[in-house]
This record gives C-alpha cells, structure tokens and sequence, in this order.
C-alpha cells in the first residue's frame, strides 16, 4: 500500500476544505416564494419553528363555487405546504370556510 506524502495530505485536504466551503456558500438558496401570497382575504402564512412555512391560499376571484388565482411566481421549497382553496365560500372569524 502506498502512503501519501505530507505534501500530498495537505493538498487533498485543502481541496476537500474548499470544495465543502463552497457547496455551503456559492450555490443559491432557494426559499419559498408564491407572488401575493397573504395579500387576499383568507389569505395566511404561518412560519412554523422549524423553518418551514405553511401557505394558506385563497382565491382572487371566483365563479359560482370554483375559486381562481394567477400567480406570478409560485416556487415551494422541500417542507414548505401550500393549501390552495379552491372551493370557496368565505371568511368567517379569520378562517377560510369552504363548501363541500
């Protein structure tokens, strides 16, 4: 078995060193962006401890029962939920109320 020169060790462990430097810090983050979201009626973001976010989403317009919305930007991150209401009916008391 061959062993590595100290010279050799070091180089491996500074390109080692580097390449976790950079995967932690050059590589974009990607986070949770949904455009409007919280800015409707029924609309509510809840930021839980743990990091995660749950979207309550109400819709912008509707016809008859069937709620619609448009959105601009709609990226969820892994962990992150997003209820979208599609049957809708209203807000009573701060809670979105749907019809079955």
């Amino acid at each position: 078995m061959s062993q590595l020169s100290s010279k050799k060790r070091r180089i491996i462990v500074s390109l080692l060193s580097f390449s976790m430097i950079a995967q932690q810090s050059l590589l974009p983050v990607f986070a949770s962006t949904i455009s409007g979201a919280g800015s409707v009626t029924g609309d509510s973001v809840i930021h839980n401890t743990d990091g995660t976010n749950i979207f309550n989403i109400a819709p912008q317009a509707y016809n008859q029962d069937t709620g619609f919305r448009r959105y601009e930007n709609f990226n969820l991150s892994e962990g992150d939920i997003a209820n979208l209401v599609m049957k809708w009916h209203g807000v009573k008391n701060g809670q979105i109320e749907t019809k079955d």
